[in-house]
């Protein structure tokens, strides 16, 4: 009747210890591996970050500040992350690996008692086949066995009791530390991102499209596409002529194939007149907004097609320049 109620205590405490290591094992994998894939996104955000500050180096003045200062939130988050890796593994992995020592000596002992009961069920065992000798048995080996598994299922049990406390202070403590670091992250990673937003709404569009000469905050004028060859190749210049009023400003131009340069006069009439420096060549050309009116000159006859956008929509003619000349 000792050696069943013993060998029941037992069994309980394996079983104990048996979940205890198969969910902290878990737990210590999973968590292990979780803090390795934090360490991978941060490595991809680096490289992000140096991506980006190569591609700034590339754009016009406003969106290179704007993508530098984007660059640098963003490494500031990542040195959080960092941060949140280092604690981590020191707060979280470190505590549930030392559970696996601990787990093994809970173990050695579950063992130790298992050990005792099975010698002293022998020797009952034995007691019940030689009735002669029970008398002798019971006042020595059966008696000190017994006291033997009692003390030890007792030892036993308050080391099981004591794991069991330590494990629900211990398990509660690691998960509010892993919960813990991880607002710790995320609050300062979004008071980060938050500024990383403001900093790209922030960008101005206009300022880089007026180093781009593209004018698209003013309401687009009529426009010119003049055609001509140069070297044998046919290349191709826009231009839209901002009415010049007086203070308007010059002209915006957007060439392709081509360097030119342009510059609008401001006249009362609203007639824009346009130097324009193809290469070596010069030419002229004078363009009344208004009426639509055009004409042409140049000093080496290479220009040959001239298409117009009137005041009241698109208008094509085709030109032979060498007529005028």
């Amino acid at each position: 009747m000792l050696t069943r109620t013993l060998d029941n205590q037992v069994r309980i405490m394996e079983n104990t210890v048996a979940n205890a290591e198969n969910y902290f094992g878990q737990f210590c994998t999973l968590m292990a591996s979780y803090v390795r894939k934090t360490a991978k996104l941060r490595d991809k955000s680096d490289l992000l970050v140096k991506q980006l500050l190569d591609y700034a180096n590339t754009e016009n003045p406003e969106l290179r500040s704007t993508m530098k200062n984007f660059a640098e939130e963003l490494a500031k988050v990542q040195d959080y992350r960092q941060a949140e890796v280092e604690r981590l593994e020191m707060k979280v992995i470190e505590p549930l690996k030392l559970y696996g020592v601990r787990l093994k000596q809970t173990r050695v002992s579950t063992t130790v008692c298992n050990n005792e009961i099975k010698q002293l069920e022998k020797l009952e065992r034995l007691r019940q086949k030689s009735p002669s000798d029970r008398h002798t048995i019971a006042k020595s080996s059966v008696h000190k066995a017994s006291v033997d598994a009692s003390r030890t299922t007792q030892q036993l049990e308050e080391t099981i009791d004591e794991f069991q406390k330590q494990k629900l202070r211990d398990i509660q403590k690691i998960f509010l530390d892993f919960v813990t670091i991880e607002m710790v992250f995320h609050a300062k990673a979004l008071e980060v991102f938050s500024s990383a937003f403001q900093t790209l709404e922030d960008y101005d569009l206009e300022k880089d499209l007026e180093v781009l000469g593209t004018g698209s905050a003013r309401a687009e004028p009529p426009m010119l596409l003049l055609l001509w060859k140069w070297s044998g190749a046919a290349r191709a210049l826009q231009m839209r002529p901002f009415p010049s009023v007086p203070g308007s400003g010059p002209a915006p131009c957007q060439q392709s194939a081509c360097v030119c340069k342009c510059t609008a006069g401001t006249d009362p009439d609203l007639t824009a007149r346009f130097a324009c420096v193809p290469s070596a060549h010069r030419c002229a050309l004078s363009f009344t907004a208004g009426a639509g009116k055009l004409w042409a000159r140049e000093e080496a006859p290479h220009f040959f097609l001239l298409s117009q956008q009137g005041a009241q929509g698109w208008e094509s003619s085709q030109l032979d320049f060498n007529s005028w000349l």
